[in-house]
């Protein structure tokens, strides 16, 4: 309905208004939207407060908002949000004030912070924050996560008395007569005659305490604001609009994602317990005679029907546009993208998967027509439920879809064009076939060197797998499904067809995907091997806008050999004189490409970082990506911008010492780690996959082992030849032993910086052939260029080999010359990958 937010975290409409839906971004920008419900929708920016909001590019940002049951009259908003002070994080609750004068205008000017708390963790901080039937304000808040990867690292979770997290919140923003003043906090502002400006309320749970879990609790201490406690992150709650039952979805840790239905003063039972599981602590165990609420719905983590990685709650439904609905909870799960209803009836709980959509962080029922809004993350965009219709985007069989002209060897139709990208994505041993479709004779599409492409609404990608029974032995070849990825106008979706036994028809799957077992043969022995079709949802975890929708239809990926309507030669050339671009790259020689790993001529680097690109770089790009976590995976990004060399991940299995990558040590090495499922991690990627990729992880292992240790960012080669990184002489553009080779030269060469004889002027001799000229720069990227014209202008020199693709170090690169004078000189662009 509304689309191009920027990481939106949460929406509310102010109450008794029909028109307008405010959005909240986590960089802190606030715009409404006015003609809610209606083909007119408009958005405008309310307010900007991104000066005072710490926004990590993970969760640490601006997180909810919710208007004053009298906003008509005092025109307060409430927000929650990441603060850095100077020298500390906060985490905030603050009132706002509408301007007077323009109802679609935020006062900047207008704050009152109200909780202000030390917040030294980055995830699991403020979350969402409601307004109840009471008139009293809940505020969802986290546990502040992990410390050396131990879940509730803080040791929050089971206390009352010390500070205001791992809870639902309830004060009242009003200071009503008859409720009380907080107890003393440091994070809690206090007015001139030292008083908070908000009160507790007198009916509050936890007012006047002395125990809790069975110890003694000093009243004077405890934290009244507590209305439930005992929670991870209840990332998402709500009140039933007609019970006023109060519904939190409750993210999980590695085992449970919880839903629960919880009164004043419950506990959620964290980290005793995580659902009805024991908690993933032994050091944390429940004292004698401890209760807490069990959830209402529990679910473990997965892809299929009922499963997840992460649940986002939402609310009972209570309109009229969905008869069949009224009175669900409705709720999803982020990852998985699971939608389903739950129905409580007669002491049962019945759970029904209603539809699929990924990276879905808020519900909210629409105040002008009722309908069921969904706030999608990653697609910055609102969408809405709709019925399902009878006729399919679809149809039920491969064969009805046009896209083959015969089944039977997968002959394409006429405009399906087959192509192979320069490395496949790693599909548990599945051999995998390509065609990409435009559906109409105008489309084109737009090239980028190394950014994403632009691709027409309706252009299509299909996907085939097929798997060897006996593995090794193409005889042995079964269908297995077949993909088709479309662009449409609001990003892009994916259906799949699985084939039957006998491998000549494909049925389409499911929206829920589909999980079955396949009997193989490996070396001789017997084995089952585990398959997951993935359900539409999960097909936009990794098919993102940020991502590029197709994943292999990059200049990476399709500056390869290739043929189109039987021409062979490079897929890009290809591309643009058959007329499929709009515009065109060059010469495909001086363009980049992936290396695959057995290139061996190419540095084990370049050949791990084209892995790593190609099977996690979707996700893992930075403050970009789609997943927590500050690396970058994308190979254009240079190694040390990467995030990945020592880089402090927020999960490190319980240890310091374990980083993104550690040079000499895999032990150590988190991505090597998790590949393999090894030293205590979990696998990566988390979706569709059950198979290891053996002989990419002793690639990845060769890296780190034999080739990083030696590889010096430019800071560590000052350190190595200055001393330090600020030393007189030591910055890029010196020159300090006066051979008119900067330092950035210099250690582009390799050469030492205080050494005037110490030079590199490339290869320049002959061998039997005759001259040659060459280079032995291991781990860089250099291109040879040329001039004809006695130095007055260069370019590149298109030879085979020539590629810029940083070769093995200890190993060298020539080239013959070309016979003749035309060749007055050549010269060498050294770039570091």
């Amino acid at each position: 309905t509304i689309s191009n937010f920027d990481a939106p975290t949460a929406m509310a409409s102010p109450p008794g208004e029909t028109n307008r839906i405010f959005v909240t971004q986590r960089n802190g920008e606030i715009y409404v939207i006015t003609g809610a419900g209606t083909t007119n929708a408009q958005k405008s920016l309310y307010m900007d407060i991104s000066g005072r909001v710490l926004d990590d590019g993970n969760e640490l940002g601006l997180k909810g908002i919710a208007f004053h049951p009298d906003y008509a009259n005092n025109r307060y908003v409430y927000l929650s949000y990441c603060h850095y002070d100077g020298a500390n994080g906060r985490a905030r609750l603050s009132r706002f004030q509408t301007q007077a004068g323009n109802p679609n205008l935020g006062d900047t000017g207008s704050e009152q912070i109200l909780i202000n708390q030390l917040n030294n963790g980055n995830v699991h901080n403020v979350d969402s924050i409601r307004f109840g039937i009471d008139g009293y304000l809940y505020m969802g808040i986290g546990d502040q996560g992990f410390v050396n990867d131990q879940p509730d690292g803080y040791n929050n979770s089971q206390k009352i008395d010390q500070d205001l997290w791992s809870a639902i919140l309830r004060i009242d923003v009003d200071k009503q007569p008859g409720n009380l003043e907080p107890n003393p906090h440091p994070g809690i502002p206090v007015d001139g005659g030292g008083k908070a400006y908000y009160a507790i309320p007198a009916d509050n749970p936890f007012v006047g305490a002395t125990q809790f879990n069975g110890s003694a609790v000093s009243p004077a201490a405890v934290r009244t604001e507590f209305y439930v406690v005992g929670l991870r992150n209840p990332w998402q709650f709500s009140f039933d609009a007609l019970t006023d039952e109060l519904w939190v979805a409750d993210v999980g840790n590695d085992a449970r994602e919880e839903v629960s239905i919880f009164q004043a003063g419950d506990n959620g039972g964290w980290v005793y317990y995580e659902g009805t599981l024991p908690g993933p602590r032994p050091d944390r165990v429940p004292p004698p005679g401890f209760e807490y609420r069990k959830p209402v719905w529990e679910y473990d983590h997965g892809g299929g029907e009922f499963q997840g990685e992460s649940i986002t709650g939402g609310f009972v439904y209570r309109g009229s546009q969905f008869p069949d609905l009224y009175g669900k909870y409705l709720c999803s799960d982020l990852l998985s993208g699971n939608i389903w209803s739950i129905e409580r009836t007669s002491g049962a709980t019945n759970i029904n998967r209603i539809a699929g959509q990924a990276w879905l962080i808020q519900f909210l029922s629409n105040p002008a027509n009722e309908d069921v809004l969904m706030l999608n993350f990653l697609g910055g965009r609102i969408l809405k439920l709709a019925g399902q219709t009878a006729d399919l985007p679809f149809p039920e069989t491969l064969s009805e879809t046009g896209i083959f002209a015969d089944l039977a060897d997968l002959t394409p139709n006429p405009g399906v064009v087959g192509y192979e990208p320069n490395m496949a994505f790693w599909s548990d041993y599945a051999v995998k076939s390509r065609w990409f479709i435009l559906t109409n004779t105008t489309d084109r599409v737009t090239m980028s060197r190394e950014g994403n492409w632009t691709f027409p609404e309706g252009m299509m990608w299909v996907k085939h797998f097929d798997l060897l029974m006996e593995r090794g032995n193409p005889a042995t070849s079964k269908r297995i499904e077949t993909r088709v990825l479309v662009r449409n106008a609001s990003g892009s979706y994916g259906v799949s067809y699985r084939w039957n036994d006998a491998g000549t028809e494909a049925v389409l799957v499911p929206d829920a995907g589909v999980n079955f077992s396949l009997s193989i043969t490996n070396a001789g022995q017997p084995t089952v091997q585990q398959w997951r079709i993935p359900s539409r949802a999960e097909c936009l975890v990794c098919h993102t806008p940020a991502a590029g929708h197709a994943l292999s239809f990059n200049t990476r990926q399709l500056n390869a050999p290739g043929a189109i309507a039987s021409v062979s030669n490079n897929l890009i050339h290809l591309l643009e004189v058959a007329g499929y671009t709009s515009n065109g790259l060059g010469d495909p020689a001086e363009l980049p490409r992936h290396i695959g790993p057995d290139e061996t001529e190419y540095s084990l680097e370049a050949r791990a970082r084209s892995y790593l690109s190609v099977n996690v770089g979707y996700c893992h790009m930075g403050a970009a990506g789609s997943v927590p976590g500050a690396w970058d995976g994308r190979a254009f990004v240079k190694l040390f911008d990467t995030g990945m060399i020592l880089g402090e991940a927020g999960s490190n299995g319980g240890n310091p010492a374990n980083k993104y990558i550690v040079p000499g040590d895999v032990d150590h090495s988190i991505i090597w780690n998790r590949m393999g499922e090894s030293n205590g991690f979990s696998r990566m990627p988390p979706l569709a996959t059950y198979e290891l990729d053996h002989t990419n992880i002793a690639l990845i292992r060769d890296w780190i082992v034999n080739e990083l240790p030696a590889r010096q960012s430019y800071e560590q080669w000052q350190i190595a030849h200055f001393g330090t990184t600020n030393a007189p002489g030591s910055g890029r553009g010196d020159d300090p032993d006066g051979d008119h080779s900067v330092n950035e030269e210099e250690f582009l060469a390799y050469t030492s910086p205080t050494n005037e004889f110490d030079a590199w002027s490339g290869i320049m001799g002959s061998d039997s052939m005759g001259a040659i000229v060459g280079h032995d720069l291991g781990n860089r990227q250099v291109t040879i260029e040329i001039s004809t014209n006695e130095f007055q202008s260069w370019s590149f020199w298109p030879v085979p080999g020539n590629d810029g693709l940083p070769i093995a170090p200890g190993t060298t690169r020539t080239f013959d010359l070309p016979d003749g004078p035309q060749a007055a000189g050549f010269r060498f662009r050294i770039e570091e990958p």
